[in-house]
């Protein structure tokens, strides 16, 4: 059966996946605020299309302040972010290191004191004036990347930074992987010969024979706890045959999505 498969599939691959890559230097600028504070583009996503056709993106900004003990290193009370009226949702943050906190999201589009539309951060304690820390904003984009501007209030200090529509496209297209870790431990030697799935899907079924579980957010798209999504590619001319052995006892694959004129099977 294995050999029947293996030559009807051209290769087999994960699909509706979300990794979230931290940027890379050489990838995307950090853009300083003074005060001790830094803004960067943490990571950009395509995440597909609304029902209406329009591209949606997830970003994720990152800030941090190094622990400034400077007369003008004030402490953060705002964080604006620019963004065209309509396009934004999905808005939220975290705390990666230190003792931040905020009491709110305050979605505008009009921010007073702000020069720009968009949303903000509101009521934020706990990093600068001497209180270092980083936190991270995560929001999705309707519609495509935007230039967008980015305002701390610190003090009396009002700073703004602006990125690109290149800078975050620059993040999304970055192929500079040197640090990303597997999710799943890998196989011995880190790939499986003559393998129809491959080592990604064969550590997620390990993972799941050892711990009863393989639940992730990050790597895989997993149904019911114990069926994951996956797309085959069939090889020319053997796309009817393998659409249906796929569906057999055998393999199991339901809820199939197809799409013959790329020899794509889903599901």
């Amino acid at each position: 059966m294995k050999k029947t498969i293996l030559a009807l599939m051209a290769i087999s691959v994960l699909i509706a996946f979300s990794i979230n890559i931290q940027a890379q230097s050489a990838c995307s600028p950090t853009l300083s605020h003074g005060s001790g504070f830094t803004t960067s583009i943490e990571s950009v996503s395509f995440d597909g299309f609304d029902a209406y056709g329009d591209s949606l993106h997830t970003i994720i900004l990152r800030i941090e302040n190094d622990g400034c003990t400077d007369p003008d290193c004030k402490a953060l009370n705002q964080y604006s972010i620019e963004a065209i009226p309509g396009t934004y949702s999905d808005i939220s943050h975290a705390v990666l290191v230190g003792n931040m906190t905020a009491n709110g999201i305050n979605l505008g589009p009009s921010l007073g004191g702000t020069p720009f539309e968009g949303f903000r951060i509101s009521s934020i304690n706990g990093i600068g004036n001497g209180e270092a820390g980083i936190f991270v904003v995560q929001y999705t984009l309707t519609g495509g990347l935007q230039r967008q501007k980015t305002q701390i209030k610190a003090g009396s200090n009002l700073s703004i930074v602006e990125f690109q529509i290149a800078d975050f496209a620059a993040v999304l297209n970055c192929v500079i992987y040197s640090n990303i870790l597997p999710y799943y431990p890998p196989p011995d030697n880190g790939k499986i010969e003559n393998s129809i799935i491959g080592a990604e899907l064969t550590s997620l079924y390990e993972t799941y024979i050892i711990y009863d579980s393989a639940v992730s957010n990050d790597i895989f798209q997993i149904v019911d706890d114990t069926n994951v999504i996956i797309e085959v590619i069939a090889l020319d001319g053997k796309y009817n045959e393998l659409l249906a052995l796929l569906q057999t006892a055998d393999y199991g694959m339901y809820d199939v999505n197809v799409d013959p004129d790329q020899l794509k099977i889903t599901g």
